[in-house]
C-alpha cells in the first residue's frame, strides 16, 4: 500500500454505539434516567488467572484491541463491548495480560442463541456486559487499558482468532471515546504499521514501541483515530518490516455493533 494521503470519512454508525452505550449504563445528555436495555454475561466455568506469569513479546501476536478516551469507570473492573446479533449462539473468550507480564488471565462466556436482556427482551446485537470476579481485585481494578492488553473473540478460546472484538476496559462508557488501540507483538521487527480496509491508497499507521523495560506481553502499540474508520467491521492488514524486508501481511476484523 502506498505512503498516501485520503479522504477521512465521517463515522454516523458510531456516535449510534456511543448513544447506545451511554444509555445502557444509565445516563443520557440530559442527565434523565435511560432505559435502553443491556446483556450482562458471567463466566462459563471458573476464570483462569496467573500472576508473574512466563509471557514475552515473543507470545501472542495481538495481545488487545480496545477503546481509548474519556475518564475511568466508577467501579472497576468493568469490561463492556458492543456485540453484533450474529454472535449469539457462541462462546465469547476474553484473555487479559499486563504489560509487564505481572498478570494473565482467560475467562470464557456463551450468549445463548435465544438470549434474553436484563429486562427480558430477546438480544438482537447491543452493548454487552462480561462481569469479571477476579481474585487479584487490587491489580486488575486499577489497570488502565493501555497497560493492561484485553482481547476479545469469538469461539473457543483454544483456538486461532483473526476477528476481534474492540472492548472497553475499565472506562466510563458514557464517554465517546476518540480511539481504537492495538496492542501487538512486533515478534523481533524493527518496524510495525498498519492499514485500514481496502482502500490502496490509505495512510500508514505506525506502531509506536511501548516503554522500555515493561514490554513483555507486547511491544508495539498502534493507535487509529476514530475519525479514521468509517464503519464497523473493518479489516486491518499489519506490516512488519526486518532489516529491511517486508514479511508477508497479516489480517484481521476488528468488529463492534
Amino acid at each position: 500500500m502506498a505512503f498516501c494521503p485520503f479522504t477521512i470519512p465521517t463515522t454516523p454508525s458510531f456516535a449510534k454505539i456511543f448513544a447506545l452505550a451511554a444509555a445502557a449504563i444509565g445516563v443520557v445528555a440530559s442527565g434523565a434516567p435511560a432505559q435502553t436495555p443491556l446483556l450482562t454475561l458471567s463466566p462459563v466455568g471458573t476464570p483462569v488467572e496467573d500472576e508473574d506469569v512466563d509471557v514475552n513479546v515473543s507470545g501472542v501476536f495481538v495481545a488487545g484491541v480496545m477503546f481509548l478516551g474519556g475518564v475511568s469507570a466508577a467501579e472497576r473492573p468493568s469490561l463492556s463491548a458492543e456485540v453484533p446479533a450474529s454472535w449469539a449462539g457462541n462462546d465469547i473468550c476474553v484473555e487479559a495480560n499486563s504489560l509487564d507480564g505481572v498478570y494473565a488471565s482467560t475467562y470464557r462466556y456463551a450468549i445463548e442463541e435465544e438470549a434474553l436482556l436484563d429486562n427480558g427482551e430477546p438480544f438482537q446485537g447491543g452493548l454487552v456486559v462480561f462481569s469479571y470476579p477476579t481474585r487479584f481485585q487490587e491489580l486488575v481494578g486499577g489497570a488502565p487499558g493501555e497497560d493492561f492488553g484485553v482481547r476479545v473473540s469469538r469461539g473457543d478460546c483454544a483456538s486461532v482468532r483473526e476477528e476481534f472484538l474492540v472492548s472497553s476496559w475499565n472506562r466510563d462508557v458514557t464517554e465517546a471515546p476518540q480511539k481504537v488501540m492495538l496492542q501487538l507483538n512486533s515478534l523481533g521487527a524493527d518496524r510495525l504499521a498498519i492499514f485500514l480496509g481496502d482502500d490502496p491508497h490509505a495512510p500508514a499507521i505506525e506502531c509506536d514501541p511501548t516503554e522500555a523495560g515493561r514490554a513483555r506481553a507486547f511491544d508495539r502499540v498502534c493507535e487509529i483515530p476514530l475519525s479514521m474508520i468509517p464503519s464497523f467491521p473493518i479489516d486491518v492488514e499489519i506490516m512488519a518490516v526486518r532489516a529491511g524486508v517486508r514479511d508477508p501481511a497479516r489480517r484481521i476484523t476488528l468488529v463492534a455493533q
